[in-house]
């Protein structure tokens, strides 16, 4: 009798205990990543991320593999099969076909490059649509035999802009309407960390710029939009300006200007989300104020500026 439970001992022992370095093994883990992405203490990560890629990087940077998400979009991520060392993992979240990754073989030449047009009646502009709402994570760390749980905060890597115009009188034009703006950065160097918030990191913007388009909604004279684009930072903001089919609406808006105004700071939002108010004059002025529903980190009570 004793005989028989020690060897069941046995064989339980061999079908519930695992190997960290077998991929094989559902089990265990060397290394699990939770992201999230908790805004004001309220997590977010079911509401705003719709998918996520992962890329290994070895100690001295270079590419490993990619690393599948689980299917069902779990915020854990687990690692296995490592070798003891260091390693880094770079997430980026809800990449579309808008969203190139170019040259990860080292991490320090990986670029995340937006590549979404603007199309209209099938022909495409040098002009740039919508970006994706990326986020994104870099996350270092050792493997030694242990099991460890990493705490992954995701970083926001877009800006939304709201713009609502109307006229003071009547539009002179008629026809398609749009929202540009112009000097907008279109790629990040994905690899390296060039902006920390508390407990979030973002990457280092390059020098690639690039002019935006967005189809206009409009309705009894008035113009509503949404622009998405990549983060904006302190030292350079675009310029806007509203356009009916080809031809310039409104003057040019040096949204700098009114950023200083009002004590906005983009270096300082978490997340960049920015609610502004135009009302356009016959002569194509424009006098501009910061919507009451704006909730931006940095907020700060500003006045009409001018253009």
């Amino acid at each position: 009798m004793g005989y028989r439970l020690l060897i069941f001992g046995l064989m339980a022992t061999l079908l519930t205990s695992c190997s960290l370095y077998d991929e094989r093994d559902d089990c265990c883990y060397q290394i699990r990543l939770h992201y999230h992405e908790t805004i004001d203490g309220v997590d977010l990560y079911k509401q705003d991320i719709k998918s996520m890629q992962h890329l290994l990087f070895d100690s001295e940077g270079y590419f490993i593999r990619w690393i599948d998400s689980p299917a069902d979009h779990s915020q854990d991520v687990d690692i296995t099969g490592l070798d003891n060392g260091e390693y880094t993992v770079i997430t980026v979240a809800n990449a579309t076909d808008k969203t190139l990754f170019e040259d990860y073989d080292h991490i320090s030449t990986f670029r995340l490059v937006h590549n979404g047009h603007y199309t209209r009646t099938r022909s495409e502009s040098e002009d740039y649509a919508d970006s994706d709402e990326l986020y994104w994570r870099k996350v270092t760390f050792t493997v030694d035999g242990t099991s460890k749980v990493i705490d992954c905060p995701l970083s926001n890597l877009h800006c939304h802009l709201h713009v609502t115009a109307n006229w003071k009188g009547v539009p002179k034009q008629s026809g398609l309407w749009t929202i540009r703006l112009f000097h907008v950065h279109t790629e990040y160097q994905a690899g390296n960390v060039g902006l920390e918030i508390r407990e979030r990191q973002f990457p280092v913007e390059t020098n690639k710029r690039g002019d935006y388009r967005k189809d206009a909604d409009t309705f009894n004279f008035e113009l509503e939009g949404v622009l998405t684009t990549f983060r904006w930072t302190n030292a350079r903001l675009p310029k806007l300006q509203i356009w009916c089919d080809d031809e310039p609406a409104t003057t040019m808006m040096d949204l700098a200007k009114a950023f200083e105004e009002w004590g906005w700071y983009p270096d300082r939002a978490q997340v960049q989300e920015y609610w502004i108010d135009l009302q356009i004059g016959d002569d194509g002025s424009v006098d501009m104020r910061a919507s009451g529903e704006a909730r931006v980190n940095d907020w700060i009570d500003g006045g009409t500026i001018g253009y």
